[in-house]
């Protein structure tokens, strides 16, 4: 009854829970066989289940965000603020030494999942959102490029480990 208003937004956080336990399993069992699909050298080559359980975490922590920013839209501060917190918390544990790779997957999720609603419903914070977004994305990889030259294209993966050394 104190949160009446907010049940879609908890059920969607069960969802999500459920839905990050659910991709984990599938990417473990997916990358443990390394299963002979086309071109799967390509893709599977350099992913571990550390990054791709981390990907999903950045995906989750985002969605978290999504939530609080609707919250407080409802003027429900209670909820948004614990979705806050829960979100803050679980960067700083997970994503405190790869601030890059977290802002490349948290990016890429608004991206993908704001933008393909902007251009089928557009309104203009959609727009305004998707816009930012790629032009963050932008500035991301010029401003790597920069303070990290000696990086390549196939180092990718190290921003999971850590955020590399200037």
């Amino acid at each position: 009854m104190l949160f009446r208003d907010t049940i879609p937004n908890i059920i969607a956080l069960q969802f999500l829970g459920v839905g990050i336990t659910i991709l984990l399993l599938v990417g473990i069992i997916l990358l443990w066989r390394k299963r002979n699909y086309p071109n799967s050298r390509v893709l599977f080559k350099d992913t571990t289940p550390k990054i791709v359980a981390l990907q999903v975490l950045g995906w989750g922590i985002t969605i978290l965000g999504m939530m609080s920013i609707t919250l407080f839209w409802r003027h429900s501060f209670r909820l948004a603020i614990f979705y806050v917190a829960l979100a803050a918390l679980l960067t700083f544990i997970l994503f405190r030494r790869r601030k890059i790779a977290f802002a490349m997957v948290a990016l890429s999720f608004l991206i993908v999942n704001v933008g393909l609603t902007a251009l089928f419903h557009p309104t203009p914070g959609g727009v305004l959102i998707t816009l930012g977004s790629i032009a963050a994305m932008f500035v991301l990889v010029v401003w790597g490029a920069r303070k990290y030259p000696h990086l390549r294209r196939q180092d990718w993966k190290t921003l999971f480990d850590r955020d590399p050394e200037s």
